[in-house]
């Protein structure tokens, strides 16, 4: 049930995925359908305040159907563990079953991007930072159980049955879920498809998506917006592949070629107010984004904004060149921290801004969560955004772009073939 969520438009697009209702599932690449985000990691891209939407651990757990997650939105199940486990089987053999795949400090399951499977750097991370939560939630039976029940189920309806069995453990589960986001979220990214990951080849020709524009600070859906479905190789959009206009509510539908990562082609959005938007929203293998039906929605930032926003950081936006707002995607469908962006055609005017808490910061030197960004000013002409891990260099992922003067490429940055 991974579908795409929230779009984030610095003035500007991103593509989100679905989960399920737990907290430590991934999240929405930026595009949004609307739904709820996921709170224990997962991406609900474009929420009120440039993503703050990481805190309910309710909608967090299951990444979705990206790489390797299972199709339902949710961890990846150890093999070594039962399905299904009743609470008494938790009580009497809790610190035992989690030992193998959680945190040693409490022994409880970890969860997030790297579901089941935690690496000995998230473990550690973990064990230094989230002790105290870790052991709250393992002096509580329904934590301990809810979170044990979510790494070992299979699919979505056993993930809806185990907030039924564990109803009263949620606030300690939910502070688990917040502590990793918040202190460990680029060492429990899930990166093991990197240099080895499949796209399947789509189904059909062609996507009908429906997206909704609104504003970002105001949510307001933008009336008259022209949209326009664009050939990878048009630069200028001269020979639209399909276009419309939003109605008053911001809705419209399109119809845009099918691709192995989503979309084969870029999307156009001209609208009175805002800088002109370059929309590339690929999405990680397994997702169904572009095929469940949801709206995928576009939050729009006015140029007004992105203009005060350039400020905080100290950089004028040059008009004769264009700028790129991007997020990172790991193998899951988590947002990606801990990675470090680039242009290929940047030059002495062309800077690199990362978000925090939504908000353009000057000390961050990689992405945080929830892995947004910003390069400004870059020469106008095509280019390639890549990606790379902080920690050990790795190449996660690169896409071919198109610059325009003035204009705001918003593109999502998913693993790369």
């Amino acid at each position: 049930m991974m579908k795409i969520r929230s779009i984030l438009l610095f003035t500007v697009v991103f593509v989100a995925f679905g989960c399920s209702n737990s907290s430590d599932g991934p999240g929405d690449v930026l595009a949004d359908s609307g739904a709820a985000g996921d709170a224990e990691g997962k991406l609900d891209a474009t929420d009120a305040a440039m993503n703050d939407a990481l805190t309910a651990e309710t909608d967090a757990q299951g990444p979705g159907e990206d790489m390797g997650v299972p199709p339902d939105g949710g961890e990846v199940a150890p093999d070594s563990l039962p399905v299904g486990e009743t609470a008494a089987e938790v009580d009497d053999a809790a610190t035992d079953v989690t030992l193998p795949y959680g945190a040693t400090c409490g022994g409880v399951p970890i969860l997030g991007a790297q579901g089941a499977n935690s690496t000995a750097e998230c473990k550690a991370c973990m064990d230094a930072s989230c002790c105290n939560a870790a052991e709250a939630c393992a002096a509580s039976p329904d934590c301990i159980g809810f979170r044990i029940c979510f790494a070992t189920c299979p699919d979505d309806p056993c993930k809806d049955a185990c907030d039924d069995q564990f109803p009263n453990g949620m606030d300690e589960s939910d502070a688990v879920a917040e502590c990793r986001n918040t202190n460990c979220w680029s060492e429990c990214n899930n990166y093991s498809c990197i240099g080895n990951v499949t796209y399947p080849e789509p189904t059909v020709d062609t996507y009908d998506v429906a997206f909704v524009l609104t504003d970002l600070m105001s949510g307001a859906g933008i009336d008259g917006a022209l949209v326009a479905v664009c050939a990878f190789d048009d630069v200028d959009c001269e020979n639209p592949l399909d276009e419309g206009l939003s109605m008053a509510d911001g809705s419209l539908t399109i119809t845009v070629p099918s691709a192995p990562t989503g979309l084969g082609a870029y999307i156009q959005i001209v609208a009175e107010g805002y800088p002109d938007v370059l929309g590339y929203y690929p999405v990680p293998p397994g997702s169904t984004t572009y095929t469940s039906g949801d709206p995928t929605y576009l939050s729009m930032v006015s140029t007004q904004t992105l203009g005060l926003l350039s400020d905080m950081v100290g950089i004028t936006p040059d008009p004769a060149r264009g700028h790129v707002i991007f997020r990172f995607w790991d193998c899951v469908g988590f947002s990606a921290g801990g990675i470090v962006a680039s242009v290929d055609t940047a030059d002495a005017s062309t800077k690199v801004v990362y978000l925090a808490g939504g908000m353009p910061s000057e000390t961050l030197t990689s992405t945080d969560d929830p892995g947004d960004g910003a390069i400004m000013n870059i020469p106008v002409g095509k280019a390639v955004v890549s990606g790379n891990v902080e920690a050990d260099k790795a190449m996660l992922g690169k896409l071919n772009v198109i610059i325009r003067p003035g204009a705001v490429t918003a593109i999502n940055v998913v693993p790369s073939l």
